[in-house]
Order: structure tokens, then C-alpha cells, then sequence
């Protein structure tokens, strides 16, 4: 089968769970003798070959708002105008690829002028408003609605609509009254050469990990409240904060507000900044629990990553940590936005026994074993044969 992948992410450039999820699922495809096809909206068009992956890079040109009549200077478009223009110059491209399904990450609204003639799917990775309404990436309400706007309509257009968790697809139901079909991500440890060159720098011996983006919205403030008195308790222990630091909405500095409400405890608090894959697994390896307590996740990465090294992670309920991990069997979970519950949990997560630690990360890798790539792309293509098979009973 010859799939196109369109993603506004990938790992050329990028590390985040869109852009590694786009690139497994086409080594995944290609391995199972398919030919996926990654196209990723850039600065330029261009054919390369990317780990035996066939990538295609699109060029994507923003041009001014016209109106009936004469604006100097020219309007500037809006956020669903440029999403609009990205979409339409993505598909006119798709056009002379010739596949026999396309399939589009739901961000942005990529696939609102979708082929009508070639059947698609749209994979959600994420919930727009719920985003904001946590902290979000620093938009503006309106741009917020204006995205979300373009990522409705072009998943009621879609033959059909899947995301990996239970909890994406409840609120996506919930909006748009279209069905979403479940399929979990696949995940397979690609085994690298780690890299312990900043892990080493550091020089610490217990630590408490959080990785990913600092920002509100995967719960930093939530840290932030309990660090202190956590520190306090645990004089041996440090807590190291790897990824890249986003400001606030109201502009508050995160690692400013982190190094505040550590206290005297702050020379135990350390920040890597981003790290990439090789640099970073040796911290996950090595840490005594990770601490992820998202307000609105999915099916997160961070966390599949962790678990499939045995480690224990402190998640939050009512987000795809739930199907990931069984509370205090597999892992911790604790209420999103509750600094008394993080507390205890990372407070359970370092006192229990040995014989309890080793039976949570045994059940930990168990859970990741389950994500295997074989049984999850093989439900994955049985959902695409059967979205083909809806298209042409609708076009006769």
C-alpha cells in the first residue's frame, strides 16, 4: 500500500512526540513492506531520502489577505488563513504522488482541502482547546479558535478519524460528534549509542527526572509548588528538569519561577536545556522516578519511553496516563493540577522497597511490550483497508 504521511513535524528538525510518532509509524510501514510517503510543509520543495524513509518537503509561501478593495498597507493574513494556504499548497502537492491513502495529523487543520478522490484518515495527536485552557504554548484565545476552527473542519471531511487514547478520543466525539476509532501508538526502544556527556558534567547521584517541555501545561507549576518541601525531606536527592523552557503566558520565566520556589533547596535543581535522544536516555536510565504530571496529555511519549526502560512515572489521571499505567501496580497517577497528590506520590515512589520497585518496572516494560509495533501497524493498516473500502462505496 502507498501511504502519504502528512505531518507538520518530523525529526529532521524536530524531537517532539508528533515528529518521532511520524517517523516510527514510516519505518514501521516500510518494515511491513508498504511505502509510506512523509510530507512535511517547509521552506522549500524537495525529494531526499531520510533513514530510508522517502521524505517530501513542501514549500509553504504565506501570502497577504486580498479584499474587494485597495488596502495599504496589505491586510495580514489570520491564523486560519495561513493554516488555509498551508493546506491548499499540501494537497496540490499530494495530487501527482498517486497513493492509495493519505493520512494527516489533525494539527492545524492540514487536511481541510483534502484529495476528495483519494480516501484519508486523520490521526489526532492532541486537543486544541484543552491546550489553551492549561497554559497552552503561548497563543492568543483567538488564534486558539481560529486553529481549532480549521482542525474541526477538515476532521468532519475526513472518511475517518483515530488517536491513540481514550481520553482524545472522548473530548473529540464530544465537539465535532464525529467517531473516533482507538489505536494505540506503537513504540519499539531503538537501541542507540547513548551519549553521557552532560549526564557525567552533572556529576549527582539520586535525582527525580522531569523531560520535555517546560511549560504549565505539562504541569512545571505544579512541580514547582512542591519542590521545596520535597527537597527538604529528601536532603540526598536533587531534581534535574531536561527540555527546552516556554514563558508563560503572562511572560513569568518558568526556570526563574522553578529556582524561586526551590528556596535553599535550589543548588539540589538543575536544568540541561534540550537534549537530544543519545544525551538524554542516560538521565531517564539512571533516574529514581520521572515526574510528569501533565494537565492535558495524550498518549505520551515521555512516558512510554520511560516505562519501556522499567522506570517508575508519576502520571495524571483523566489523560491518556491511564491506559498507560495502573496506579501504585505499574506506576503512580495523581489528580492533574494537585500539588498535595504529586507530593505524596513522588513521597511513595522513593520509600517503597526493593522488591516493590522491581516488580513495578517489570510491569512497566510488560505495559511498553504490549505497544509492539507488529500487532499495533497491523491494526493501523486493517483501519486503512477498511477506510479504502468506505471511500469507494461512497463514490459509486
Amino acid at each position: 500500500m502507498r501511504i502519504a504521511i502528512v505531518s507538520s513535524e518530523f525529526v529532521h528538525n524536530k524531537d517532539g512526540g508528533l515528529a518521532n510518532y511520524t517517523y516510527r509509524l514510516a519505518l514501521y510501514l516500510k518494515k511491513l513492506g508498504h511505502e509510506p510517503i512523509v510530507v512535511v510543509p517547509e521552506n522549500r520543495t524537495e525529494q531526499t531520502i531520510f533513514d530510508n524513509i522517502d521524505l517530501h518537503f513542501v514549500e509553504f509561501k504565506i501570502t497577504n489577505s486580498s479584499r474587494k478593495w485597495l488596502v495599504i498597507p496589505p491586510k495580514r493574513p489570520t491564523t486560519y488563513e495561513i493554516f488555509e494556504q498551508r493546506s491548499k499548497q499540501v494537497n496540490l502537492y499530494l495530487k501527482q504522488l498517486n497513493v492509495d491513502l493519505v493520512q494527516y495529523a489533525h494539527l492545524g487543520g492540514i487536511g481541510k482541502f483534502r484529495l476528495p478522490n483519494v480516501p484519508s484518515v486523520i490521526r489526532l495527536s492532541s486537543n486544541t482547546r484543552m491546550c489553551f485552557m492549561n497554559g497552552g504554548y503561548g497563543e492568543s484565545k483567538e488564534q486558539m479558535e481560529q486553529q481549532e476552527r480549521i482542525e474541526f473542519e477538515s476532521i468532519k471531511i475526513a472518511d475517518a478519524v483515530f488517536g491513540p487514547s481514550n481520553a482524545i478520543a472522548g473530548i473529540t466525539e464530544d465537539q465535532t460528534g464525529v467517531s473516533v476509532r482507538v489505536i494505540e501508538t506503537p513504540y519499539q526502544e531503538e537501541i542507540i549509542d547513548e551519549d553521557y556527556t552532560v549526564y557525567e558534567e552533572l556529576n549527582i547521584n539520586r535525582y527525580v527526572l522531569f523531560f520535555g517541555s517546560l511549560v504549565q501545561l505539562k504541569g512545571i507549576d505544579i512541580i514547582a509548588n512542591v519542590l521545596e518541601e520535597f527537597l527538604t525531606n529528601n536532603d540526598d536527592l536533587h531534581y534535574v528538569f531536561v527540555g527546552k523552557s516556554i514563558p508563560r503566558r503572562d511572560g513569568v520565566c518558568v526556570v526563574e519561577l522553578i529556582k524561586n520556589s526551590a528556596g535553599n533547596c535550589v543548588d539540589r535543581v538543575h536544568f540541561t536545556g534540550n537534549l537530544n535522544q543519545a544525551q538524554l536516555k542516560p538521565f531517564i536510565r539512571n533516574a529514581e522516578t520521572i515526574t510528569l504530571p501533565s494537565l492535558v496529555d495524550n498518549f505520551p511519549n515521555a512516558c512510554i519511553e520511560a516505562m519501556a526502560l522499567g522506570k517508575c512515572v508519576i502520571g495524571t489521571y483523566n489523560n491518556g496516563f491511564e491506559q498507560l499505567i495502573e496506579d501504585e501496580v505499574s506506576g503512580f497517577l495523581c489528580k492533574p493540577g494537585d500539588s498535595k497528590e504529586l507530593l505524596k506520590s513522588l513521597e511513595k515512589s522513593i520509600n517503597i522497597s526493593e522488591q516493590a520497585k522491581l516488580e513495578m518496572s517489570r510491569l512497566a516494560i510488560e505495559r511498553i511490550q504490549q505497544l509492539r509495533p507488529e500487532r499495533l501497524i497491523n491494526q493501523l493498516v486493517s483501519f486503512y483497508k477498511e477506510t479504502i473500502e468506505k471511500h469507494k462505496k461512497c463514490a459509486e
